[in-house]
């Protein structure tokens, strides 16, 4: 406080950055309850396809195990690295509130429905297996692209709420004793300064006073 300099103009500017300050909170918390809303809705999906992953994974899993015990094995390993190189994938980028995160596009790049009845001696079942593969890639690049969306939501709401809460608790009260500092220094030098001027005025008045 010591260090301030106690001025008019000192004031005006403390009380300039005080109302910016004050805004740049309102906004910031504006931000962050967005985020905290927006947070909240990828968390809900992000556990809906947890759920739908989960089964899917049994399904296919299920299924692989049916196709492995009733074909032969050369077959199956035929099928395995057909699946390898079944699915394609492009990564581009999109941002939820300004958040920038990576997308995973898929496609299929060859269509194998009903090629295992005219190549590969496999069960039956086997035809159905690679749509619903890629459908079970798909919903897990979904999953992954919730978990990067929340995963930078939460960060964008750990560090939003870090200069709320150094606006609020540090910088605007600092402003605010600073500025009461301040007001209370130019009153009593106003107040010094009037005595100072009274007492000049009152020596003066004695001095006119004749003998």
């Amino acid at each position: 406080m010591s260090q301030l300099k106690a001025t008019r103009s000192e004031l005006l500017r403390l009380k300039k950055r005080l109302q910016a300050a004050r805004r740049g909170q309102e906004l910031l918390q504006q931000k962050l309850d967005v985020l905290l809303i927006e947070l909240s809705k990828y968390v809900r999906e992000y556990v809906e396809q947890s759920k739908k992953v989960s089964f899917s994974l049994k399904e296919v899993y299920n299924t692989v195990l049916i196709i492995k015990a009733f074909s032969d094995q050369q077959s199956f390993h035929n099928f395995i690295n057909l699946m390898r190189g079944a699915l394609d994938a492009e990564v581009a980028f999109n941002s939820v509130m300004g958040i920038s995160f990576p997308q995973i596009v898929i496609s299929q790049k060859n269509s194998f429905v009903n090629f295992y009845s005219t190549v590969l001696n496999l069960y039956p079942t086997s035809e159905k297996i690679f749509s619903e593969t890629e459908k079970v890639i798909t919903a897990l690049i979904k999953l992954i692209e919730l978990q990067q969306i929340i995963l930078a939501l939460a960060d964008a709401v750990r560090s939003t709420k870090i200069r709320v809460n150094s606006l609020k608790y540090y910088v605007i009260p600092s402003m605010e004793r600073a500025i009461l500092f301040i007001s209370l220094r130019i009153s009593e030098m106003e107040r010094e300064e009037f005595y100072r001027i009274k007492k000049i005025k009152s020596k003066i008045s004695k001095s006119e006073i004749p003998l």
